[in-house]
């Protein structure tokens, strides 16, 4: 995560990992949080999930051991300035794969 440079006011959240022991890999499962001041509406992530996934290695041996990494992210528009933000609300993790 730290090869990933993001504007001011940008977040990766780590919500979730799968260790898939069968095929020897781990699913890593991320929010981009990034701000909207409410009426502006051009604001948009700074990287779409395909340049996030390949910036991280999606899906390419970076073990030793053979075993790879898998990352998903969800791209969510959040108002930091309301009273109810909380950037590890629940509600983000309800949409995990049950089996984490």
């Amino acid at each position: 995560m730290a090869r990933i440079t993001l504007p001011t006011g940008h977040e990766i959240r780590p919500r979730g990992v799968f260790c898939d022991d069968k095929i020897g890999s781990f699913t890593w499962y991320f929010d981009y949080l990034y701000p909207s001041s409410g009426l502006e509406s051009n604001v948009s992530p700074a990287y779409t999930e395909e340049e996030l996934q390949e910036i991280l290695g999606h899906d390419r041996v970076t073990y030793s051991d053979g075993q790879f990494d898998w990352f998903k992210f969800s791209m969510r528009k959040v108002f930091p300035g309301s009273d109810t933000y909380d950037a590890d609300h629940y509600r983000y993790y309800e949409e995990l794969p049950k089996y984490i």
